[in-house]
């Protein structure tokens, strides 16, 4: 909870309008990153005060999308993915081939900077901080500027792959000010945070748009928790393709693993899996593939694969083409929602699990040592087949909305 306070602390701190813009909502992840002292910043980056989000080059109609700045090919292709089930004439806008425009206004980053300096007299932030944070509001000040000078009156609805986030999340804010209904996509698996509250709290914390088009009723039964409305969700499916596969006997799986790694904010837990799994090795014969989640050193796991007889994936290769290679038959995963994706593909998989983290609902397959992963396949290879995977589509139904496809359905109506 202590990051989660200090972020909050802040942020409730830095409540600052422009044009009845809440920046600090804007900033969120960012104000996350400074308060727990995990964002890196440099004066140079304070120029950005010049420059403003060139909304200008943005395409509209009366519906239109767009996916945020998030350099990431698997959120990229969910977002097309959902865009051709609903409509292929809708406009689509990557975010991030859209450049910075020139604009300079040193009075307005002045008055920005003055404003962080009154707001924070009570908080430990360094110079370094209250500048950038004054420079990056005057770069969304800059940014509304150019907004207001777009034509929006002919737009009915607006689509973000996430509405919690930085532009996409100040695009959300100013169409709601003009009574355009807004959208948001999941971009991942959410669940209700109890221990170690990561930065993905802002999916609730900054809670943006008039509909979040949720997976499954899990999410929405999350969010709900978290005291979101359920007015504002959605139940709409799971949004990637999903391909039909023929599902392993389990009884004669867990030969050869995919291990799944979490994101490096969990690299310790991901380093107690494998320590427990070097030594499953050295008593059963099995083999296990690394599978790096992308923010990964992969470096480090790469020595760790070749001191311990592991194979490791390739960067390029993705999550999918790793579960359809058919020369592993089972998957661990910890702490990401790929746990599901390797279940959809026909293989069993297990979850590892410390006191780090949160998991949300899934089959009964949790292990946190060596002995309890032994006893854990031993109960599994003794199941019947259909009794297993009835259970995990079941599962897969109510936590991912497996099955359900109601995207144009919840957006064009």
């Amino acid at each position: 909870m202590e990051k989660y306070n200090r972020y909050k602390t802040l942020k409730k701190a830095l409540d600052i309008q422009y044009h009845n813009i809440s920046l600090n909502r804007v900033l969120a992840v960012e104000i996350w990153s400074i308060a727990n002292q995990t964002l890196s910043l440099s004066w140079k980056s304070v120029l950005r005060f010049c420059f403003a989000f060139n909304f200008n080059a943005l395409k509209t109609a009366e519906i239109f999308s767009t996916y945020g700045l998030y350099n990431r090919k698997d959120h990229y292709d969910l977002y097309n993915q959902v865009m051709d089930r609903v409509s292929k004439d809708i406009p689509r806008n990557n975010l991030l081939m859209i450049n910075h425009t020139f604009s300079f206004h040193p009075l307005r980053f002045l008055r920005q900077l003055h404003k962080v300096y009154q707001h924070t007299t009570r908080l430990t932030l360094s110079q370094k901080e209250i500048w950038w944070l004054a420079a990056k509001m005057t770069y969304y000040c800059n940014t509304i500027d150019i907004l207001e000078k777009i034509d929006f009156s002919h737009t009915k609805k607006y689509i973000a792959m996430a509405g919690v986030l930085n532009v996409e999340n100040l695009l959300t804010q100013f169409l709601k000010n003009q009574n355009v209904k807004t959208y948001s996509l999941e971009e991942g698996l959410f669940i209700g945070f109890h221990h170690n509250i990561p930065v993905d709290c802002v999916a609730y914390e900054n809670f943006e748009s008039d509909r979040l088009l949720c997976w499954g009723d899990y999410t929405r039964n999350e969010f709900i928790k978290q005291g979101i409305h359920a007015q504002h969700l959605l139940v709409s499916g799971y949004p990637k393709q999903v391909s039909s596969q023929k599902t392993t006997t389990v009884k004669s799986a867990f030969k050869r693993g995919a291990i799944l790694l979490a994101r490096d904010s969990f690299h310790d837990a991901n380093v107690r899996l494998l320590d427990i799994l070097a030594t499953y090795q050295q008593n059963h014969s099995c083999s296990f593939l690394l599978k790096l989640h992308p923010s990964l050193d992969y470096a480090f796991y790469e020595q760790f694969a070749r001191t311990h007889a592991m194979s490791i994936a390739q960067p390029s290769q993705s999550l999918q083409e790793c579960l359809n290679d058919h020369r592993w038959d089972f998957a661990i995963a910890v702490n990401t929602t790929a746990y599901y994706e390797a279940l959809l593909s026909g293989k069993p998989c297990l979850r590892f699990k410390d006191e780090t983290f949160d998991l949300p609902l899934g089959y009964a397959d949790i292990f946190h040592d060596n002995q309890e992963l032994q006893t854990l396949i031993d109960r599994l290879q003794k199941m019947p087949d259909d009794e297993y995977w009835a259970k995990v589509k079941e599962i897969l139904h109510f936590v991912i909305g497996y099955g359900i496809d109601l995207y144009k359905k919840n957006i064009m109506a």
